[in-house]
C-alpha cells in the first residue's frame, strides 16, 4: 500500500466533497496515524466495522482498522480520577515531538503527529484529555 502524508484541510475536503461524509474524526485520525489515503481508511471502516456514512466511531473500531493498516497502539495515559486529567495544551507540551500519538477527548479523537495536531482542535485549548495512545508504525514512514 502506498503511504501518503496529508494535512487536515486536504483530508477534510476529500471527506466532505468526494465521500459526502461528516463526523469522520476517527477516519481522519487513522489517515494521519497510518499515513493512508482517506478512501482506503473510509472503506476499511465500512467493511470491518460496519461504519455508516456521517456517523462516528468507537475506540475499538479505530484499533481494529489500524491493525489492518500495520499500526499498533499502546495506552500511555488514562487518568484514574476526573480531576487529574490533563488538557490538550498540556499534552502537546509534555509528549515527545518525535513520536505519534492518538488523543481522546470527550466526543472526539485526533492524532498528534510529531508535535502537530492534524485536526480542528486548537493546541492551546483546555479540552480535558480522557486517554492517550502511542502509535507504533510497522512500515517505512513518509516524512
Amino acid at each position: 500500500m502506498k503511504r501518503i502524508k496529508q494535512d487536515y484541510k486536504k483530508i477534510l475536503e476529500i471527506g466532505e466533497r468526494h465521500y459526502k461524509d461528516k463526523n469522520f474524526c476517527g477516519v481522519l485520525t487513522c489517515c494521519t496515524a497510518a499515513q493512508a489515503s482517506f478512501g482506503k481508511v473510509f472503506n476499511l471502516f465500512k467493511k470491518k466495522t460496519n461504519r455508516k456514512t456521517k456517523s462516528g466511531v468507537f475506540d475499538f473500531q479505530i484499533k481494529e482498522v489500524l491493525a489492518h493498516l500495520d499500526v499498533t497502539l499502546e495506552k500511555i495515559y488514562k487518568p484514574e480520577y476526573k480531576n487529574e486529567r490533563i488538557t490538550v495544551s498540556q499534552a502537546v507540551k509534555r509528549l515527545p515531538k518525535d513520536q505519534v500519538f492518538i488523543v481522546y477527548i470527550r466526543g472526539h479523537v485526533f492524532c498528534l503527529d510529531r508535535g502537530k495536531i492534524n485536526d480542528w482542535v486548537d493546541p492551546t485549548r483546555r479540552h480535558r484529555v480522557q486517554s492517550i495512545y502511542k502509535v507504533t508504525r510497522h512500515f517505512k514512514q513518509v516524512k
